[in-house]
């Protein structure tokens, strides 16, 4: 080690208090800002990355509704409810002008 880094562990372990009065609130609040920069890029990195990673169902789901706006747009009715269950229990009403 380097003897900058053996005076700087001299001093952390007598607390400062011989070299300068004000090291260990020099060193609280350094510690203190560390430790908010840290929980903030934490929470970040945490909202970024659930941001990110989406359910596999939503995303299937959003997929389907995707074929469905495209379809709609193209006025392709059997493209529209090709994305719906297909059964005879299956029943769309509407309104007939």
């Amino acid at each position: 080690m380097t003897p900058a880094v053996w005076l700087f562990i001299a001093l952390l372990r007598a607390g400062g208090s011989s070299v300068c009065p004000d090291f260990r609130i020099f060193m609280a609040q350094t510690t203190l800002h560390m430790r908010k920069i840290f929980l903030s890029t934490a929470l970040f990195l945490s909202i970024a990355a659930s941001a990110s990673a989406q359910d596999p169902a939503e995303t299937k789901i959003r997929q389907l509704m995707q074929t469905q706006i495209e379809a709609w747009n193209k006025g392709d009715i059997e493209g529209f409810m090709a994305t719906y269950w297909k059964s005879d229990s299956l029943l769309f009403i509407g309104k007939k002008d």
